[in-house]
């Protein structure tokens, strides 16, 4: 595991929540099971984070997470986290590659059911020791803070699939566990446009383009999402276990970017609430449905008025009209109602008169842990699936 070390910067950047994420409903749900001695905001900060991730994808499985608060034996390192990954071998369930590794809560997602109900689907780790954790939510990181809703939302972009099975060993590079690429794995290709799987595994040329700085995953939707071509993963050289391979590249999406979530490291004063669509393409190109844009609510109301009105009449032809209104709102969403009065009299007498109205607006608005598991759904045949765990962590620099 590999641990990136504080350099002190401060970034001085904020980079607020998606539109999705103030106006959409859930369209997934993460449950969370807090281990250690966690601080109630610290708690608090998480829950954000996954309320963040809860509407940028689509599941009807609950996605299931452990997280611990832990000493993680260097203040720099600031968290780390990673999926349970399935593997059915030759007879996938419909929508899932064959002899490919999937992290679990997307097979739930795809399958519509629970493949593995009795292990937690992520596994993620947050740092005891770090001094400097900023818990508030509102994307004002101070200066020597760090945000840690950014390191949640970021730890739990990596065990909803941001990982793949890439490694350098004394200058062998080398894909697959137990044979089998991860899906994120069947995207990434070299500025020459060859596909790293195509690559003899283990060998050196495998190793010379996991650490050569150019890198790409050239899925359609992540394409599309950076205007057409295809997105730099980090690649440095020499190959950093943990952070290689397995993030977007730092010096392109630098931070301030709304694309910076799923670099390998975060500075201080800089807060990233937006997954980033490029993020989101990556997902939707391994398999996750994502939700379409939301659009800012327009806000109507249907006001509701009573008028009390009492006057007093002198018969004479000289007109003196006194109109008093009193007008309450209570409204649900915002609104910035404007109100217009017209009113045209021609009487012969004076009118003297009081009147009360109320409105109503309502606005619509690796080490590895390998098991055996057989699950069994309706219509299909019982398939036999290998899970393992995989862990990556974020530090700052």
């Amino acid at each position: 595991m590999i641990t990136l070390r504080a350099s002190g910067v401060n970034e001085f950047t904020s980079v607020t929540a998606p539109q999705r994420t103030r106006y959409a409903p859930k369209s997934a749900t993460i449950n969370v099971a807090f281990s250690g001695d966690w601080p109630e905001d610290a708690r608090t900060a998480f829950t954000y984070a996954k309320g963040i991730w809860e509407t940028q994808l689509t599941s009807s499985v609950p996605i299931s997470v452990t997280a611990s608060w832990e000493d993680l034996g260097s203040p720099t390192i600031l968290g780390s986290a990673g999926p349970r990954l399935v593997n059915f071998g030759g007879s996938p369930p419909s929508g899932i590659q064959a002899n490919t590794w999937y992290p679990v809560a997307l097979v739930n997602a795809i399958r519509g059911n629970d493949t593995l109900p009795s292990n937690p689907d992520i596994i993620a780790q947050f740092n005891s020791t770090q001094a400097a954790w900023y818990f508030g939510t509102d994307g004002q990181t101070p200066n020597n803070k760090i945000d840690f809703a950014s390191v949640v939302l970021h730890e739990l972009g990596h065990g909803l699939g941001f990982v793949g099975s890439m490694q350098v060993s004394g200058g062998q590079g080398s894909w697959g566990l137990s044979g089998a690429p991860v899906i994120y794995d069947q995207f990434a290709l070299n500025g020459q446009g060859i596909r790293l799987l195509t690559i003899t595994s283990p060998s050196t040329d495998l190793g010379i383009e996991l650490q050569g700085g150019d890198l790409f995953f050239d899925g359609s939707n992540a394409m599309a999402a950076n205007g057409g071509t295809a997105p730099r993963l980090y690649a440095p050289n020499p190959f950093e276990p943990g952070s290689s391979y397995a993030h977007l590249d730092e010096d392109t999406f630098i931070a301030g970017d709304t694309n910076s979530l799923m670099t390998p490291s975060l500075g201080m004063a800089e807060a990233i609430h937006d997954t980033g669509a490029i993020t989101r393409g990556i997902f939707e190109d391994i398999g996750w449905t994502i939700p379409g844009a939301v659009p800012t609510p327009t806000p109507t109301h249907t006001p509701t008025a009573t008028h009390t009105a009492t006057a007093t009449r002198t018969p004479t032809a000289t007109q003196s009209p006194t109109n008093t209104a009193t007008t309450t709102a209570t409204a649900t969403g915002t609104l910035s109602p404007t109100a217009t009065a017209s009113t045209t009299h021609t009487p012969t007498r004076t009118v003297t008169g009081t009147q009360s109205a109320t409105v109503t607006a309502t606005a619509t608005t690796t080490a590895t842990e390998t098991a055996t598991h057989t699950p069994t759904a309706t219509s299909q045949p019982t398939q036999t699936g290998t899970t393992q765990r995989l862990f990556l962590p974020l530090a700052i620099r």
